[in-house]
């Protein structure tokens, strides 16, 4: 993020908008919670000045004192810029910029691409004992990618590939699939559940993360798969990264994840979450019930366990990201 200053917040746009949606952030529990920004780093990450986030904890925006000043939760704020919906936050931006990714008619989404990558692991407590390498090159999923370079950087484990992903048309014909996907889709929509960003322990446990009023790409993948496999139907979850428009700059990846189930010998994809989170366009709903687009990078681990061990006297569990590196396009 950039030091550039903001225009203020407006007392109108404080009212109307942020306000409203402190009072309808998700009630994530105490034990997942970690405060650790603070308020200028709060301000950066909103879009706002640093008297804005002053004003919002004075209304029951989640803040912690410390001796050298307020603290607040990287999740409360993610989903405090969703929330308000002013176009300001960085989280804002982030979601507008991977769910732009189709960008042309639907014949295009399945194109094989080619694409450079950075992958790293990093202990979500910070501690200094690093996690090993995120993957391996036989840890992308089968029949969606080919790994034509794969380099592992010492010390850190970072790793850099070459891989060309391959989209695929298809849609999941059972009843039963497409009952489970509507529940989550119509949920969605309906408002009986709530998009948000959580931690990744909290998504995993999805009884918790619906009791905070709140679901994610992890927790519903795993809803999904419990009510995939309560109809008869062959399940399993998936994680991986939703991967940015092609560009001259690097682009970090959006961790993410998904139910698949298994029709006619392939594993089809249910992505309703994806689905509503990108759903202007009219084709969405339909293409991620059991269509794999070619901006997804499918890794083989289930959506609730990491991609490497990691031992953490802190607690802590590893995180693996994905940065896109330039060049890389559509195959000839």
């Amino acid at each position: 993020m950039n030091d550039r200053p903001v225009p203020p917040v407006t007392a109108a746009e404080l009212r109307l908008r942020w306000m409203p949606a402190v009072e309808r952030l998700p009630e994530i529990p105490a034990e997942y919670r970690r405060p650790e920004l603070s308020v200028r780093s709060a301000a950066r990450l909103l879009g706002v000045d640093e008297q804005a986030v002053k004003h919002l904890i004075d209304a029951g925006l989640p803040a912690q004192e410390q001796p050298y000043g307020m603290v607040l939760d990287r999740y409360d704020l993610l989903n405090l810029g969703l929330l308000a919906g002013t176009g300001r936050s960085a989280a804002e931006a982030a979601e507008l910029r991977w769910t732009a990714q189709p960008g042309g008619p639907p014949a295009g989404w399945t194109t094989a691409r080619r694409l450079r990558l950075a992958l790293a692991s990093h202990c979500s407590a910070g501690c200094t004992r690093a996690p090993g390498p995120p993957l391996c090159a036989t840890a992308l999923a089968e029949q969606t990618a080919t790994v034509h370079t794969w380099r592992t950087l010492r010390p850190g484990g970072r790793v850099l590939a070459e891989v060309t992903l391959r989209g695929r048309r298809c849609r999941a014909r059972s009843r039963a699939a497409r009952e489970v996907f509507g529940e989550i889709y119509d949920g969605l929509l309906t408002g009986r559940y709530r998009y948000a960003r959580l931690p990744p322990a909290l998504a995993a446990r999805p009884e918790r993360a619906l009791a905070a009023g709140a679901l994610d790409p992890v927790t519903a993948a795993l809803v999904m798969a419990v009510h995939a496999r309560a109809a008869g139907l062959e399940a399993r979850t998936r994680a991986g990264f939703l991967l940015a428009p092609p560009g001259p700059r690097q682009t970090a990846a959006l961790p993410h994840a998904w139910t698949e189930i298994r029709e006619c010998g392939h594993w089809l994809p249910l992505d309703p979450l994806q689905a509503y989170r990108a759903g202007r366009h009219p084709d969405f709903a339909d293409f991620y019930r059991g269509s794999r687009p070619n901006w997804l990078l499918p890794l083989t681990h289930e959506a609730h366990c990491p991609a490497t061990a990691h031992r953490c006297s802190d607690g802590g569990v590893p995180e693996t990201s994905c940065r896109q590196l330039p060049g890389g396009g559509r195959c000839p």
